[in-house]
């Protein structure tokens, strides 16, 4: 991912601290270091904002995204990311990673889908 593509990756604080939260769990199942979880989480972000042409905005909107819309977003976001993730990983790794998804999925759900 380039520079340019990191500058576009449009998040608030807010965003961020999830982001960390989800790169610190799947790097305690994976082997791969927390800023490399992070480059392919930027990029799915990314890569769903674009094709949901959406902001940080619109998903931060409380008028328009409720508990169970946010958490619809985070996964189909981690979905993208896992498709990206796995090329990189071995079996036992991928392995890893569904469990470190479902546990990021639990703990969003709980920090952070109702606010």
């Amino acid at each position: 991912m380039s520079s340019d593509e990191f500058q576009q990756v449009k998040t608030n604080d807010i965003q961020k601290q999830i982001t960390n939260m989800l790169a610190e769990l799947i790097s305690s199942k994976i082997s791969l270091k927390k800023i490399a979880i992070k480059g392919f989480l930027w990029k799915a972000m990314r890569e769903w904002q674009v094709s949901h042409n959406s902001t940080v905005m619109d998903t931060e909107d409380e008028n328009s995204s409720s508990t169970s819309i946010r958490i619809t977003q985070i996964t189909e976001m981690l979905d993208i990311f896992k498709s990206k993730i796995s090329e990189v990983l071995s079996e036992n790794e991928r392995i890893n990673l569904d469990e470190a998804i479902k546990e990021c999925i639990k703990q969003y759900s709980k920090k952070y889908a109702h606010r």
